[in-house]
């Protein structure tokens, strides 16, 4: 697993420089009034479970035109220091490294796998020279790994084992706490035997799944 996350990586790093700056997906905005910055996704469309990896285009802005309105061009370099990309869903948040691409000026990468689909907050923070970036965006939807899937694969013999092993523990313990409001109080011998019982279910199943 290690190995194909590792080659993975490897794979988006070599191929960043095919993509096309001016990708739709990507967010633009200005900073300072000096600055443009577009980012997105390095694999769109991105898909949960998979690795991936979020690209910045730092350039001069052209003050009579949108950033919308303008292409990266005359990119600029020596940023990796002094930006930082954190990804932001729901209560969890991560603050990535940039790296320097070195074949595109001005371009910067920062590698990560979305584990759960949704939209990702993404915010750049740092200083381009003495303007000071503190910039919030939405990148383009992660989509769920399960629905690209064809044909569906078959269901975890392990997860479902464990999903029985829970079942059981939680009929057991609800026959105990029967047992003891029967009694109007715990009963020591009565609940050694159910936890007994308990532990030779959860055996059982460890060994089958062995």
């Amino acid at each position: 697993m290690e190995t194909r996350t590792a080659l993975a990586l490897l794979f988006l790093c070599a191929a960043a420089p095919l993509a096309i700056p001016a990708a739709s997906a990507h967010q633009v905005d200005s900073v300072d009034g000096k600055y443009r910055i577009q980012i997105g996704w390095m694999q769109e469309p991105a898909v949960s479970g998979e690795p991936n990896g979020m690209e910045l285009y730092v350039s001069p802005l052209d003050p009579s035109l949108d950033p919308e309105d303008q292409g990266f061009a005359d990119g600029i370099t020596g940023l990796q220091k002094d930006l930082k990309i954190q990804l932001v869903l729901k209560g969890d948040s991560i603050t990535l490294p940039l790296r320097a691409d070195h074949n595109v000026s001005g371009k910067y990468f920062a590698l990560v796998e979305p584990t759960v689909p949704g939209y990702y907050q993404v915010n750049v923070v740092g200083s381009i020279g003495e303007a000071v970036v503190s910039k919030s965006l939405h990148a383009p939807r992660v989509e769920d790994e399960r629905h690209l899937l064809f044909p569906p694969p078959p269901e975890d013999p392990i997860l479902k084992e464990h999903d029985d092993i829970n079942e059981e523990i939680a009929a057991i313990r609800a026959a105990v706490e029967r047992l003891e409001a029967s009694q109007a109080g715990p009963q020591p011998g009565h609940v050694g035997i159910a936890l007994g019982a308990a532990a030779i279910a959860v055996a059982a199943v460890v060994a089958r799944r062995r």
